[in-house]
């Protein structure tokens, strides 16, 4: 009869540390849901910052191309218009090349 109360208070005492060890853990299993939820809420707020940064990356390019588009139609406006200066600088000098000639041919003929 002592043996089977010592193997009852040994199961007793068994039973209780596994009810003990079975709090243990269910309270780390509780901390762990905290943790994980935690890093959710973390992982959610990056997914945010990463959408608005690609929104904002995709406004910039198009910025870009559109700043690109105008420099380039700016640089071609700016390139036609040198062209038409070069072309009436070019004019200018014929003209005073012919006016310079007649002053000479009148200069000469009124040495002579």
């Amino acid at each position: 009869i002592n043996q089977y109360i010592t193997r009852i208070n040994n199961s007793e005492n068994a039973i209780n540390r596994l009810i003990e060890a079975n709090k243990e853990l269910l309270l780390n299993k509780d901390n762990l849901i905290n943790d994980n939820n935690k890093l959710n809420e973390f992982i959610a707020r990056l997914q945010n910052d990463l959408d608005e940064l690609l929104s904002d990356r995709i406004k910039l390019n198009a910025e870009m191309k559109e700043l690109n588009s105008k420099y380039n139609c700016d640089i071609n406006t700016l390139y036609e218009q040198i062209k038409l200066l070069n072309d009436e600088i070019a004019r200018i000098q014929q003209k005073n090349e012919i006016e310079t000639n007649k002053l000479l041919d009148i200069m000469k003929s009124n040495e002579e």
